[in-house]
């Protein structure tokens, strides 16, 4: 029996090598030029005439070629969108890298994101037009602001265009990426934190995942001899209070006031560095305070239908 090969890993960015270019309005009015001197010269059977006719149609063709090749060999590293409220500015970073000998001029760029709701919400990241050395990679950022729709938003395309060196022609190619952006809800309501129970002294109170930063003394190897996973032991101090929120999602009706309330009292609760838990159908979190559980459980509030 024949063993089945493993498909290749799909890489996160995957290029086109297909580069589309059309002339510009600058492009048409030179082969308009050549129409006419193409015409004078027929009328007046003149050679010289004929020889400038052949000398425009001659230079478009090297237009095209020296466009083409102004895209050829870009690839892109990275695309991170700070998470942000809807309806708020936020900023992206682009890395982009020329693996070719040639500069690369006038480069245009935009991603294009569409929400993963209903309503299918779209909007682009516009990067200023800029400039890539030879061999050499180069971040390029964007500050836009996100839609009014909470939710997550995947991205659909990344184009990059240029019209350089001679401007007659206008030359694009796509990207496609997989990156994501994701728009909390827009935090409003009472803004006194719903605090019930504070603990007394420094007790443990669980295990979370190792992440890069946690302290080292605080791993325990016990765990680590058996699973062979790294694991932090978690303290509670009782100068902080410990909160815990749940999204009751009783009424569908108010259910956006409700994840606004508790966008609201999210980020209250980390910037007074307490330690707090989600609680939601089928998202259960552990007490923290630090960014990364911040981030996990906004996106959640995020992208919650009811």
């Amino acid at each position: 029996m024949k063993k089945k090969l493993a498909s290749p890993r799909r890489s996160a960015f995957r290029r086109r090598d297909r580069i589309y270019i059309f002339p510009n309005r600058f492009g048409f009015l030179g082969f308009a030029l050549f129409l006419v001197i193409l015409a004078a010269g027929a009328t007046y059977q003149n050679n010289l005439v004929f020889m400038m006719a052949f000398f425009v149609i001659s230079l478009s063709l090297v237009a095209i070629l020296q466009t083409a090749r102004n895209l050829r060999d870009l690839e892109v590293l990275s695309l991170n969108v700070e998470p942000a409220f809807a309806g708020n500015a936020t900023a992206a970073t682009l890395s982009l890298t020329n693996r070719s000998g040639d500069p690369k001029t006038n480069l245009e760029i935009w991603a294009d994101f569409t929400g993963t709701n209903k309503t299918k919400t779209r909007f682009r990241i516009p990067f200023l037009a800029s400039s890539l050395d030879t061999k050499a990679t180069a971040n390029f950022k964007a500050t836009f602001t996100l839609p009014a729709q909470r939710g997550e938003y995947k991205m659909r395309r990344l184009r990059i265009g240029t019209s350089a060196p001679y401007g007659l022609f206008g030359a694009w190619i796509y990207l496609e990426c997989e990156s994501a952006c994701v728009v909390y809800p827009v935090p409003a309501g009472v803004r006194e934190l719903p605090i019930t129970t504070v603990a007394l002294g420094e007790d443990f109170s669980g295990h979370k995942n190792y992440a890069v930063g946690d302290s080292m003394n605080r791993i325990d190897w016990k765990i680590f001899s058996r699973h062979h996973q790294l694991f932090v032991k978690e303290y509670h101090d009782g100068a902080n209070p410990r909160i815990e929120f749940t999204l009751s999602n009783s009424n569908k009706g108010r259910l956006e006031g409700e994840l606004s309330q508790l966008s609201l009292w999210l980020t209250m609760a980390r910037e007074h560095s307490y330690d707090f838990k989600l609680n939601m159908p089928n998202f259960n979190s552990s007490f923290a305070s630090d960014l990364n559980h911040y981030r996990r459980c906004m996106r959640e509030l995020s992208v919650w239908a009811a």
